[in-house]
């Protein structure tokens, strides 16, 4: 990465699992603030952990990152948990607009793509209806946009597959 001078900045990330629990998160968060392993923090997305990380930086001036969820933006996150704390005001339909752009701006582009998503998920099929969207504006060929359940997800992907898209796309919680 380079800043806005062109030197190279160096970063490093650094995931910890929390297994879902609210006290193991609190322990990593405090122990990486703690002893300065980290300049900021990202929480999760639908998931109470976003607390356990918004409190352990606001007690410590941390910079939280919290990826936006229903109702959020930066005004609310910050009356709700502190200056530290922000979130990407980003419309759910634009969340994998970068992304598509890049995959279709690489030296040996993507010129087709297919999304699938969790059927069960209105957050999942938005996010993959403005993937195609996207795709779709810079030129890309969309093969399949699919909202399937877990059970039928194998044989649906040996479809995909089939249809050999340069890009797949998929969006939700896809267990299989």
């Amino acid at each position: 990465f380079y800043g806005p001078s062109q030197l190279p900045l160096r970063l490093r990330l650094q995931i910890e699992d929390d297994g879902g629990d609210r006290q193991r998160a609190a322990e990593i968060y405090s122990r990486m603030i703690e002893s300065k392993e980290v300049d900021f923090l990202i929480g999760l997305q639908s998931s109470d952990m976003q607390e356990v990380a918004a409190e352990a930086a606001n007690s410590r001036s941390i910079l939280t990152l919290l990826t936006r969820g229903r109702g959020m933006s930066s005004e609310t996150t910050q009356s709700q948990h502190g200056p530290w704390t922000f979130t990407p005001d980003v419309q759910v339909k634009d969340i994998m607009a970068g992304s598509i752009e890049l995959a279709g701006s690489q030296p040996t582009p993507a010129h087709s793509m297919a999304t699938i998503w969790d059927a069960g998920s209105s957050f999942a099929e938005e996010v993959c209806a403005g993937a195609t969207l996207h795709a779709r504006r810079i030129g890309m060929t969309v093969l399949d946009a699919t909202g399937i359940a877990d059970q039928a997800m194998m044989p649906h992907m040996r479809e995909l597959k089939g249809m050999g898209p340069d890009l797949l796309v998929g969006c939700g919680n896809l267990r299989s």
